[in-house]
């Protein structure tokens, strides 16, 4: 081989050589750039795709009796019986403090608490599953203007709380089953006892906002609101 022919050799084997590592590079840039973009983007999916635990407002047969809980704030006992007194509508607000569902609804339960409590309205929220101290903090943190009291703070009574007789019984067979919410008419209560209705409006998680408020002013006798329809595009 002349001294030509190898030069050209190696000059054409540095290129590929060069070649090669560019296209690496370039492949390895562009597959960092890839997975940062998607990170980015994991927030956004989450809340559009399925973050949500929604369920919608039904009449349910349930034997739902009358409790008495202690304020987590006051430590003071309220008798659900006693704080139903003269109101039209009483939200019973199961939540835990560390559920994802519950953050949702959390800040839109107490928005329409402060709404409608001149209404008759009135919500008290039952705590489930979470220590103490934690539950008043979050409490505190939701700015929560209804009252809050604890049915249980241990994980494993969860099978043995009222919350999973209840919620069960209406069909709803989530693990925790949180957030789960009881509308009561005060009016339909059973005049003694502890039996409190047999019936009552439920849903089995998430409320949506919309459905919510309309459900809440037909049953406080409010008119209802105009809500803009969505148009399909062609």
């Amino acid at each position: 081989m002349d001294n030509g022919q190898l030069i050209m050799d190696n000059y054409f084997s540095l290129y590929s050589n060069e070649k090669f590592r560019i296209m690496r590079s370039f492949e390895l840039k562009s597959l960092v750039m890839l997975l940062v973009l998607l990170l980015l983007a994991i927030p956004v999916f989450a809340v559009d795709d399925g973050d949500h635990e929604y369920a919608p407002i039904g009449e349910k047969a349930i034997e739902y009796k009358n409790w008495n809980y202690k304020n987590v704030m006051t430590d003071e006992e309220v008798s659900l019986r006693d704080f139903a007194k003269d109101k039209k509508l009483v939200q019973v607000f199961y939540f835990a403090h560390w559920c994802h569902s519950t953050n949702y609804q959390a800040p839109i339960t107490q928005k329409y608490y402060e709404k409608y409590k001149d209404d008759g309205f009135a919500v008290i929220g039952v705590s489930m599953y979470g220590n103490l101290e934690q539950t008043q903090n979050k409490v505190r943190w939701w700015r929560f203007s209804f009252p809050v009291v604890g049915e249980t703070f241990s994980s494993r009574k969860r099978t043995k709380s009222l919350h999973y007789k209840y919620r069960t019984a209406t069909g709803d067979n989530r693990k925790w089953a949180t957030p789960w919410n009881i509308f009561l008419e005060p009016s339909k209560f059973e005049e003694k006892g502890d039996m409190l209705v047999d019936k009552a409006f439920v849903a089995n998680g998430e409320l949506r906002e919309g459905p919510y408020e309309d459900f809440l002013r037909e049953k406080l006798g409010l008119p209802a609101l105009e809500r803009k329809k969505a148009v399909n595009s062609e």
